[in-house]
């Protein structure tokens, strides 16, 4: 794990405490509601697409009109370092000082062996910033700063996020070269931000996809999804990664510790152990939740140009990449754009090479959201560093499970898929605590009603499959083809039939195996040799309907059970395109940061190549 130069960190810590008091007696939790009584949404006045994106935002959210501002900028995408300076922060900035809102005085700051003269806030009514589409994204490197270079080369650019500079606005003065520390993350995030936290940093996100209608629609699916609860299936892409020594380890524990998280809160988690993505030829629906890496663009299931969409209303996206934020315009370049453009509500990426240590946390992210707090402070709890490279995309109020799961199942309206979502995961929750007895006891009450949709019947044969329930029998099989009979989209028939098949085959009910793919191949002929059904009747057939100890899938064919307990393996077919992101900085701040053996996956110590 990398840190930041010795001489920037603690000493600008401990300025930062002596100017602004950090360690105070904090204000009680403070509610979305307040947190949005300090926002101040900024659009490019120069597009109107903008400034109406901006006022529909605040008219979704209660926003006043003088809390949404319009600036002159360009409306490019990379703007220079002088434009930023001159066109996005000193218009901010000098609108929070006319209104009142913030204000600031001289102030010190240790810096190696010199002080810099800072200007910091003595308070500041504004705490998250939202930018709007069109308002640039990142600041192109300046080679004309002049500024003592860090100890470690790696980090000797003044490239950044718009974002991730504009955080910052507080503090004027500091260095442009490197990283600062994230003081909310730094001392301690487990609480809400509040007035202390504005006087060192502002949240600053962005709503920004390829299109406006994107953006509406994010807007409009946080809304549904805070009143209703997110829920869906969970799916982690990991790499199975061993060697606690290699800099790529950390990341791929992010991921598979939100893995069993996720199984702990009773969520249907698939985790992919694999080196490869997920391939795009899998059946999925109703994804709520994915988090992976490590491909240079977006590829697998989501982009899939399917009739239905892959992700939930309110879905969360993540894909660790060096450049995935590089742009956000674009639905297929990268990953923050694509992910977006196929139904996710938010996301977080890099618009340059961040190096792995200073990308945001996915299981601090994860948890911090879950236990009820907002997209954009769940988003800096999760973030190292500030004045660098990520951008956070999505409404920063979205609270995805301020609704506690009981009143979610109650609001909920029965025979809908969203009302069993919610069901199962009370039920895996139990199983997840060792509640075996509540665990069947709610089996029962959900197969015992008559309303129960195909995602409950299916997820019903998906517990039962677990050991801890039930010895092998017909039951489960039987169940998988009640959901395949009351599905009515293609994907949601494909994968309950492949697991009704599978389910069979195990219980050496080889004719009912073959009658359900030859359904489907009948039905659907080129769709099911898209998602590898020949495939599996061939394996079923050429087996003998006899379930071979070991037996692996056709590397084609999607997976037909996954376990909601356990992580799952994910056949794979999709290539390891390779990735940009370098590993985790060594953690002696004199040292050159490995660089990537993209073919191998290894790091060597040598000094990083140039970015592709």
């Amino acid at each position: 794990m990398s840190i930041v130069p010795a001489h920037r960190t603690v000493a600008l810590l401990a300025a930062l405490v002596l100017l602004t008091g950090l360690f105070s007696p904090r204000a009680q939790a403070q509610s979305q509601m307040e947190l949005s009584n300090h926002l101040l949404v900024v659009y490019n006045s120069i597009l109107p697409q903008s400034q109406s994106l901006a006022e529909y935002y605040a008219q979704r959210r209660g926003i006043p009109k003088e809390r949404v501002l319009g600036i002159r900028c360009p409306v490019d995408e990379e703007i220079t370092r002088a434009d930023y300076r001159s066109q996005i922060e000193d218009p901010i900035r000098a609108y929070l000082i006319q209104k009142k809102w913030m204000d600031q005085v001289p102030g010190k700051s240790p810096f190696g062996d010199q002080t810099l003269p800072i200007q910091c806030a003595t308070y500041n009514e504004i705490w998250c910033i939202l930018l709007i589409k069109g308002v640039p994204l990142k600041i192109a490197n300046d080679p004309s700063v002049n500024e003592v270079p860090t100890k470690n080369p790696a980090l000797n650019t003044n490239a950044a996020s718009v974002d991730s500079e504009l955080a910052l606005l507080p503090l004027q003065g500091l260095p442009l070269i490197g990283v600062l520390p994230n003081p909310y993350q730094l001392l301690g995030y487990n609480r809400p931000f509040d007035s202390l936290d504005a006087r060192e940093m502002i949240m600053v996100g962005r709503l920004d996809a390829p299109s406006n209608d994107d953006v509406r629609r994010m807007i409009d699916d946080a809304l549904y999804a805070e009143a209703n609860r997110l829920t869906g299936r969970a799916k982690i892409d990991a790499r199975g990664l061993t060697d606690d020594t290699s800099g790529y380890y950390q990341g791929d524990q992010w991921l598979i510790d939100s893995g069993r998280y996720l199984t702990k809160q009773g969520w249907d988690v698939e985790v992919d152990l694999k080196p490869e993505v997920f391939p795009e030829n899998l059946p999925w629906r109703d994804v709520a939740i994915y988090a992976g890496w490590y491909a240079g663009g977006a590829t697998g299931p989501f982009m899939h140009n399917g009739a239905t969409p892959v992700f939930s209303r309110g879905a969360i996206a993540y894909h660790i990449h060096s450049f995935s934020a590089a742009t956000l315009r674009s639905p297929t370049g990268n990953w923050c754009g694509p992910l977006i453009d196929k139904g996710a509500a938010c996301t977080m990426g890099a618009v340059y090479e961040p190096y792995l240590d200073f990308m945001p946390r996915w299981d601090v992210f994860l948890e911090h959201l879950y236990e009820g707090n907002t997209f954009i402070e769940s988003a800096y709890a999760s973030q190292k560093v500030l004045s660098w490279m990520i951008t956070f995309v999505g409404d920063p109020l979205y609270t995805p499970f301020a609704l506690p799961l009981d009143k979610a199942v109650d609001r909920a309206a029965s025979g809908t898929e969203q009302h069993d979502f919610l069901r199962l995961q009370q039920i895996r929750e139990d199983l997840a605590s060792g509640k075996l007895d509540e665990t069947k006891a709610g089996l029962a009450n959900l197969v015992a009603d008559p309303q129960l949709t195909h995602v409950g019947w299916e997820g019903y044969a998906d517990i039962l499959s677990d050991p801890r329930i039930l010895p092998a029998n017909s039951t489960v099989a039987e169940a998988y083809e009640k959901a395949f009979n009351l599905s009515t989209n293609l994907e949601d028939q494909i994968r309950t039939d492949l697991k009704a098949a599978a389910a069979y085959q195990d219980r050496f009910r080889l004719r009912d195996a073959k009658r359900l793919l030859s359904t489907m191949l009948s039905r659907y002929p080129n769709e099911s040799a898209y998602y590898g059904l020949p495939l599996v009747l061939h394996q079923v057939e050429a087996n003998g309907g006899i379930p071979a100890p070991g037996l692996n899938p056709p590397s084609n064919a999607p997976s037909g059970l996954s376990s909601s307990f356990e992580p799952s393996l994910s056949p794979s077919i999709a290539p390891n395109t390779g990735s940009s992101m370098k590993p985790a900085l060594s953690t002696s701040a004199v040292e050159t940061p490995p660089s990537v053996d993209s073919a191998a996956g290894s790091a060597t110590a040598t000094a990083p190549p140039a970015t592709p």
